[in-house]
């Protein structure tokens, strides 16, 4: 059974339905839109899901559940037991009432605080990068660092397009946006939202060793390299840097070899984020150290990339002004369960699915390939969207969408 992840508006007055759209595409402009379409007794809305609850828009505004009679259907991405069938949403649950995104999240306490036997983390292997399925039956899934931080890129850069209706202005806006996107997100094991935890500028000798963790996303500075601390005690450590995103330098200890082989495993860009968790380590440290973290490789504007050709694309478009966002949720109904490499939303025009084909000799991608094009031949499909595709293995020319 596929997944419903969207509601239905519907004429009060005639019953007609007037439209349907996907929870996570909702900004604050539309839900404020509908309260007072809801407020003027014009129209009503219901989930998509089998057991068709009412909703309403809160003051916030997100919507949420008119009474609690009856549950969303265990399909459905309202219902807290959702185990969800996307990599972005196997380790996540959605709290209707407090509109808060609450990720089960891999340790995020320093390395030698962990004890026993660890499972596989971001560094590991490809397909290990966004989650981990636990063998326990009491965990449905943990989200790796790689997993929440380029989530986090894709939201925030998602609330800029679509809220706003423009382009981040550059990448330390987009950072900026990540702290407010991390407003509506817990760590499964904590009372407050995410934003709590990040860095501040704060006196490395009132940190406690070992216990106070902050949250980073910062750009890796590549410019100054092979720096190090020496402590008191004739440790050497090694030292990065990277930019905040008010462009105030920070520099934190690392394992320059974990360090160097991270950066190697994403080989797409000349630009990264450092997104993780630091700690201070000990007692005399005179900086906080880089724990549990990851590298994005991202296009020139912040925005994740998944592969050079994905880079080349995006930063095309940017350069163009195209109002384009990256997907992470299969929100298209005639798409059916496919996330495209990203979608372009301009005013009076028909969104514009894109897909970006670059991967060589793998019988499952070429499946998936050739049941994209067939979906986007579809008449359901041609009616709502255009299609665009750059197939980079047949030489095919890159020519953007006007």
């Amino acid at each position: 059974m596929s997944a419903t992840r969207s509601f239905a508006i519907y004429n009060k007055k005639t019953g007609e339905l007037i439209r349907k759209k996907a929870y996570d595409l909702c900004n604050e402009d539309f839900l404020n839109y509908l309260k007072d379409k809801m407020k003027k007794e014009e129209v009503t809305v219901y989930c998509c899901c089998s057991n068709r609850i009412e909703m309403k828009v809160s003051k916030r505004p997100h919507l949420y559940p008119a009474n609690h009679k009856t549950s969303h259907s265990e399909n459905c991405v309202r219902n807290p037991k959702y185990k969800g069938n996307n990599d972005y949403e196997k380790a996540w649950k959605y709290d209707e009432e407090k509109n808060e995104h609450i990720v089960r999240l891999e340790d995020i306490v320093p390395f030698s605080k962990i004890k026993g036997p660890r499972e596989p983390i971001e560094g590991e292997g490809k397909r290990n990068k966004l989650y981990i399925e636990s063998d326990g039956s009491k965990k449905r899934g943990q989200a790796t660092i790689f997993g929440l931080a380029t989530k986090l890129n894709m939201m925030a850069w998602e609330r800029i397009v679509l809220g706003k209706k423009k382009l981040p202005e550059d990448a330390f806006e987009l950072a900026r946006h990540i702290y407010g996107v991390s407003t509506n997100i817990r760590l499964y094991n904590k009372k407050k939202p995410l934003s709590d935890m990040f860095h501040k500028h704060l006196n490395i000798r009132d940190v406690n060793v070992e216990k106070d963790v902050f949250f980073v996303y910062m750009y890796y500075n590549d410019k100054k390299t092979e720096y190090n601390d020496k402590l008191f005690n004739g440790t050497v450590k090694d030292i990065v840097y990277c930019h905040n995103a008010f462009k105030k330098e920070n520099a934190f200890y690392v394992d320059i070899n974990e360090f160097s082989e991270k950066l190697a495993s994403e080989p797409h860009s000349d630009m990264y984020v450092i997104a993780g968790f630091v700690y201070k380590a000990f007692k005399y440290d005179k900086k906080l150290t880089l724990g549990n973290y990851c590298l994005i490789p991202v296009s020139k504007a912040g925005l994740f990339v998944e592969s050079s050709y994905e880079k080349e694309v995006y930063d095309a478009l940017y350069v163009q002004g195209r109002k384009f966002y990256k997907p992470y949720l299969p929100t298209i109904v005639e798409y059916e369960d496919f996330v495209p490499d990203f979608i372009i939303e301009e005013e009076n025009k028909k969104p514009i699915i894109g897909e970006v084909f670059g991967i060589k000799n793998d019988e499952e991608y070429e499946k998936r390939r050739s049941e994209k094009l067939s979906l986007s031949r579809k008449n359901d499909f041609r009616n709502l969207y255009d299609f665009w595709k750059w197939d980079v293995n047949k030489g095919e020319k890159l020519i953007l969408p006007n």
